[in-house]
């Protein structure tokens, strides 16, 4: 069974500065890659990827894929991945979500639960 997963984008010089232009950079790269911590196991190709930044789920992404870095570059500033490290490749468009539902930040990526409402914020 194929699940949704969920991360969180640092508000730091190294992420874009609004999930508004990290959309924009999404569309005008036509893919981009965020790392993370291992490989999801249950996530496949064509999953969401849920984006949470300032404690609210804030956008959604198709993931295109699941791989390690190969010296990739993915992150605001340029900042290259070190070699080895997982990564979802996302695809746009990224939809803005309409309602930002609240949800802590944390490390990593979790896979999203039913229960916190993230496809309501869309509709």
């Amino acid at each position: 069974m194929m699940a949704d997963i969920k991360l969180t984008l640092a508000e730091d010089k190294r992420r874009a500065p609004s999930i508004e232009a990290e959309a924009r950079r999404l569309q005008d790269e036509g893919w981009l890659y965020y790392p993370i911590q291992g490989q999801p196991v249950r996530a496949k190709p064509g999953c969401w990827v849920y984006f949470i930044r300032g404690d609210h789920m804030v956008a959604r992404a198709e993931a295109e894929n699941f791989e390690r870095s190969e010296n990739a570059t993915s992150l605001y500033d340029g900042t290259p991945l070190p070699a080895g490290k997982w990564m979802v490749k996302c695809i746009p468009p990224m939809e803005i979500a309409r309602r930002r539902p609240p949800h802590k930040g944390f490390q990593g990526f979790r896979y999203v639960a039913g229960s916190d409402g993230f496809a309501d914020a869309f509709d």
